[in-house]
């Protein structure tokens, strides 16, 4: 199980942070702010925390260029649905936008994502 207290108090003093496992994938994150991402492509995934703690519901998964631009403009979005969302990625840079595109895709049918 995740811990999100944990992972700050890792982040605060300067250890590399735990993984976030997304289907098979790890990907980085959660984040609650778009600032600790890179300009660079990849798959996000956004995500709310389940009631009770430690775990996560999916929201949205997706491809796009830019994380960072997606992830302020999803975290910045005020929904009701996104209201204390956050944002976990898998960078991409070994695949192509096609291949990326398709991981999403299967993520996201192969996952339970809240609609």
């Amino acid at each position: 199980m995740f811990d999100f207290a944990v992972a700050e108090k890792e982040k605060s003093q300067g250890l590399r942070p735990r993984p976030l496992v997304v289907g098979c994938f790890e990907f980085c994150g959660p984040f609650r702010s778009f600032m600790d991402l890179c300009e660079e492509g990849g798959v996000i995934a956004i995500l709310r925390p389940s009631p009770g703690g430690g775990l996560y519901q999916i929201l949205n998964i997706y491809y796009t260029a830019n994380v960072k631009s997606s992830a302020f403009l999803e975290l910045a979005d005020g929904d009701a649905l996104t209201e204390g969302s956050m944002v976990a990625v898998l960078y991409t840079q070994v695949l192509n936008a096609e291949s990326a595109t398709n991981l999403a895709s299967h993520l996201r049918s192969s996952l339970p994502v809240q609609s």
